[in-house]
C-alpha cells in the first residue's frame, strides 16, 4: 500500500493529484462492474492519501461529470475518509505542465481522451466533527479491525472483478464455439438436402436409362474380371521372372567356377608343355 512504502510512510503532503482516475477496460463504462472497479480504485486511494496529507493540506481528483461518471459517486467515496470537498473547479491542463491524458488500452492506446466536462475536486481533511453519541463509538482495535475488513473486503471485490472478466471471456468463446456449430448445423443440412435432390434425381432414371446403365455394369463386371485375369497372369510371370533370375544366377556361378577351373587347367598345361619342353632340350643335348 502507498501509505505503508518505506520512501513514503514518513512523509507528509501539502497536495496529493490523482488525474483521471482510471481502473481499465474490462468491459463498458456504464456496466456495473466497471462502475464497482472504478470506485474501489478511488476508495484505495483516497484511504492511502488520506494518511499521507498534512492537516491543511489537500487531495486533489481531476474527473469527468454526466453520465456515467457520476455514478462512480467521487464526493461520497471521499467522506468514508473524512474527507470533504472544499471547491470544484473546471480542469485546465495548463495547470500542469507536462501532463497529457492517454487512453491506455485498445487499439487507441497512446491517443488522447477529450477533456470536456472535466473538473478537479478538492478535498481536505475534516476538521472538529461533532463527537459520536456513545453507541457510535470505537476503539483503536476497533477501527484497526475494521480497516482490515475494508481491506478484505477490498480485494474480495477485485477477485470478483477478475472472475466476472473471465467469465465475460468464457461467453465470448461460448458465443464463438456456438455460432461455429450452428455454420457446421447449416452445412450439414444443406448437404442432407443435396443428397436428398439428387437421390430425387437418380429415381427419375428412365427405363432406357436403366437398362443403359445396367449395360455399362455388365461392360464394367467384364472389365473388371478381365483385369483380375491380367494381374493374375501379371504374378504368375513375376514369379517365372523371379525363379528364372535365381537359375540365371545359379548358372553364373557355375559359369565362373568352371572358368576359374579351366583357367588353373590352362596354366597347368603351360607348365607342363614347359617342363616336357626342357626335359627334350636336356635328352637332346644328352645324346649329341
Amino acid at each position: 500500500m502507498m501509505k505503508r512504502h518505506p520512501c513514503l510512510k514518513m512523509r507528509r503532503f501539502d497536495r496529493i493529484v490523482f488525474n483521471f482516475p482510471h481502473a481499465g477496460f474490462i468491459g463498458h463504462e456504464q456496466h456495473d462492474h466497471m462502475i464497482k472497479a472504478h470506485q474501489l480504485l478511488v476508495r484505495r486511494f483516497f484511504r492511502n492519501a488520506s494518511h499521507l496529507i498534512r492537516p491543511d493540506g489537500e487531495i486533489h481528483v481531476s474527473h469527468k461529470t454526466g453520465q456515467p461518471y457520476d455514478r462512480w459517486q467521487i464526493e461520497e467515496l471521499a467522506s468514508e475518509f473524512s474527507l470533504v470537498i472544499s471547491e470544484k473547479v473546471n480542469f485546465w491542463k495548463e495547470d500542469y505542465p507536462g501532463y497529457n491524458q492517454k487512453r491506455g488500452d485498445g487499439e487507441w492506446c497512446d491517443e488522447e481522451f477529450p477533456l470536456r466536462n472535466g473538473y478537479t475536486f478538492k478535498f481536505r481533511v475534516e476538521h472538529g466533527e461533532p463527537e459520536e453519541p456513545p453507541s457510535r463509538k470505537f476503539t483503536t482495535s476497533q477501527r484497526e479491525s475494521l480497516h482490515r475488513l475494508q481491506e478484505s473486503l477490498d480485494d474480495v471485490t477485485k477477485l470478483h472483478q477478475e472472475k466476472e472478466q473471465q467469465l465475460l471471456l468464457l461467453q465470448q468463446q461460448l458465443i464463438s464455439i456456438s455460432e461455429s456449430l450452428r455454420s457446421c448445423e447449416h452445412a450439414r443440412i444443406t448437404l442432407e438436402s443435396r443428397l436428398e435432390e439428387e437421390q430425387r434425381r437418380s429415381r427419375k432414371f428412365t427405363m432406357a436409362q436403366r437398362e443403359t446403365l445396367h449395360s455399362l455394369q455388365e461392360s464394367l463386371d467384364v472389365v473388371t474380371k478381365l483385369h483380375e485375369e491380367k494381374k493374375q497372369q501379371l504374378l504368375l510371370f513375376r514369379q517365372e521372372l523371379i525363379s528364372t533370375s535365381k537359375s540365371l544366377c545359379s548358372s553364373e556361378h557355375v559359369r565362373n567356377t568352371l572358368q576359374s577351373r579351366l583357367e588353373e587347367e590352362q596354366r597347368c598345361s603351360r607348365k607342363f608343355k614347359f617342363l616336357f619342353g626342357s626335359m627334350i632340350i636336356l635328352f637332346l643335348k644328352f645324346c649329341i
